[in-house]
C-alpha cells in the first residue's frame, strides 16, 4: 500500500452538476421506511462501526517542491474499542455517542 499526498496545488477544476427543475424533471414521494428498512440499516451501521482496517508493507509519503519525504511501516492496524481503550464490538448506545478507534503501527 502506497500513499502519496503532494504540496502542489492541483490542476484539475472540480465538476459542476447542473440541475433541472423543469417540468420533466422526475419527483420523488417521500416513502414510508418499512421495518426491514430500519433493519437493514441498523446492521449496516453496526458493521460500519466495528469495521477493523489492516495492511501490511505501508509506505506514506509526501512530495514538497523541494523534497520528499517517505514513511515505510511493517503493518498498521486500525481497530473499534470500547471505553477503557480495548478492543471490542461497539454500538451507538447510551448519551454519549462516542466512537474510540485505535490504531497499532509495527516498524
Amino acid at each position: 500500500v502506497e500513499v502519496v499526498a503532494t504540496g502542489r496545488p492541483s490542476k484539475a477544476t472540480p465538476m459542476k452538476r447542473r440541475r433541472s427543475s423543469g417540468p420533466g424533471t422526475p419527483t420523488h414521494a417521500a416513502a414510508p421506511q418499512s421495518q426491514q428498512e430500519s433493519w437493514i440499516g441498523s446492521l449496516l451501521s453496526r458493521v460500519a462501526l466495528n469495521i477493523r482496517f489492516n495492511a501490511t508493507n505501508v509506505v506514506v509519503k509526501y512530495v514538497g517542491d523541494n523534497y520528499v519525504s517517505s514513511v515505510s511501516l511493517k503493518s498498521l492496524n486500525i481497530y473499534a474499542t470500547n471505553e477503557n481503550w480495548e478492543r471490542a464490538f461497539v454500538d451507538y448506545e447510551g448519551p454519549s455517542k462516542v466512537l474510540r478507534r485505535a490504531f497499532d503501527i509495527v516498524d
